[in-house]
């Protein structure tokens, strides 16, 4: 009987580690490979990331020409675009465009979309 007690308590150990293990990677997984979950713990690294992140569904002119304000005081200087919005994240201009707007943005919100998108994505 106590050679049962001591099984299941290594066994239990054992478990409760690996369950340990697992959690920590999917977790893991989840936070460095969605570009906006990235973004909301470590925050954006350029204006445009910042344009990226902020102004999606931004309903009203006013709102977006402060967040746009907002961005360029946060990161006035202009750095070189990188494509560096997560592994999973947009591929192409037409990739950013469709990920980003969500169709309820104001003018001004959906042409500082497209030029983020278009300065991260150059035409070739």
């Amino acid at each position: 009987m106590d050679n049962y007690y001591f099984i299941m308590s290594k066994t239990n150990h054992k478990n409760g580690g690996i369950m340990k293990v697992l959690s920590f990677l999917l977790i893991s997984l989840l936070v460095f490979t969605v570009p906006s979950t990235t973004n909301a713990f470590f925050g954006s690294k350029t204006h445009d990331e910042c344009i990226l992140d902020r102004m999606p569904g931004v309903q009203n002119n006013r709102a977006a020409s402060e967040i746009r304000r907002a961005c360029h005081n946060k990161y006035p200087k202009a750095a070189e675009p990188k494509r560096r919005l997560g592994i999973f994240g947009p591929k192409n201009y037409e990739e950013c465009m469709l990920e980003h707007l969500t169709g309820d943005e104001s003018d001004w919100a959906v042409n500082y979309i497209r030029s983020s998108c278009r300065r991260i994505f150059p035409r070739d």
